[in-house]
């Protein structure tokens, strides 16, 4: 009998030294950690109203916040511990979002400044969490369009000479780069620097088009424009009228939600001396036919079965939809990203002479 108990108790303190080892530690870290990963892929139910989908994702950022912290209070000196911060930042951020609190959205962004400046931290993490700070900040831009695009720009660039050889950092310069067509200049720069930083095919692609559609910006647009029916439109024809592109597609959820509220808009708009022409990168006639009888939208518009890969919109280098140019009563392309504030451009190009 005292035997059986002394072999029950060795067992007892062989198991106890066991889970203090750092290999049983590592063990329920991983779970932990295991259980972190798996809430990253966000919620699994299947919402039917929007009223649903909100509560859920609510349900969900509270397991997922819980599961961070809790891994993070169990086990703060493990290597992915720097990781669980980024995350319970991003967490926070939505968060501060959804229930409309900027102080909530504030301490995120100053807890992943602190994560940016860690000491003993590998640059690659480091990086990861500039990266999620200029995500964020993109996302809470508030103030004129000015300020917005030289903050956009400076975060862009700083990232960039900071972590040359991150991935991220041409595609952030060529982010930074779409939404300065106003400044020309600033935007060849940084598709520039973007083109010299990756040899990712689809990215130098992309680099390609924009220079393209940049070369076209501030010259003649001088295009003939075939459209369904038969007909074409030669734009040097039509001097003397505003002429809006719109790029979409029928097939875009994004792109047909925008056109609802520019076809909204534009009833707001003087239109007599403006002309619209629609630009499909739809595959389907039909659908789009019918999804423009939906609309009510009766502009010339051109359809190619190539979609995106047609020659004519090849040509122009449209990469993005729906994307929105303007070209002035002269003929000259002004915009090619006048999608937000169309209506405040849109009248300036009309009130010119």
């Amino acid at each position: 009998m005292p035997g059986s108990f002394l072999s029950s108790s060795l067992r007892l303190v062989v198991f106890s030294a066991l889970c203090a080892s750092p290999l049983c530690v590592r063990a329920g870290a991983d779970e932990s950690w295991a259980a972190v990963e798996m809430l990253d892929s966000g919620p699994q139910e299947q919402p039917t109203t929007r009223e649903q989908a909100i509560a859920f994702a609510r349900q969900h950022l509270a397991k997922h916040r819980a599961a961070i912290e809790s891994f993070l209070i169990s086990h703060p000196e493990d290597p992915r511990a720097f990781d669980a911060k980024i995350r319970l930042a991003g967490i926070i951020a939505v968060e501060g979002k959804m229930d409309q609190k900027p102080a909530l959205v504030r301490q995120a962004l100053e807890s992943l400044m602190k994560l940016e400046k860690a000491e003993g931290v590998p640059s690659g993490k480091l990086a990861d969490a500039a990266f999620r700070r200029i995500s964020l900040q993109m996302q809470t831009l508030e103030g004129r369009e000015t300020e917005q695009r030289e903050l956009v720009v400076t975060a862009a660039r700083n990232f960039a000479q900071r972590f040359p050889s991150d991935k991220r950092a041409p595609r952030l310069l060529v982010e930074a780069a779409t939404i300065c067509t106003p400044v020309p200049e600033t935007m060849r720069d940084l598709l520039n620097r973007a083109q010299a930083l990756t040899s990712e095919p689809a990215l130098l692609a992309r680099i390609s088009d924009d220079f393209r559609r940049l070369e076209l910006l501030g010259q003649p647009l001088e295009l003939t424009i075939p459209v369904m029916g038969g007909a074409e439109i030669d734009l040097k024809t039509l001097r003397g009228r505003v002429i809006a592109l719109v790029f979409w597609s029928a097939e875009s959820p994004h792109s047909v939600l925008w056109m609802q509220q520019f076809c909204n808009q534009l009833r707001k708009i003087p239109s007599s001396d403006t002309v619209f022409i629609g630009i499909s990168l739809d595959e389907n006639k039909e659908a789009l036919k019918e999804m423009m009888k939906s609309l009510d939208i009766k502009w010339p518009t051109y359809f190619s079965d190539g979609g995106w890969n047609s020659e004519f919109v090849r040509s122009l280098g449209i990469n993005a939809i729906p994307t929105l140019w303007l070209v002035d009563k002269r003929g000259v392309l002004r915009s090619l990203n006048a999608r937000e504030n169309f209506e405040t451009k849109l009248r300036q190009l009309q009130r010119e002479r």
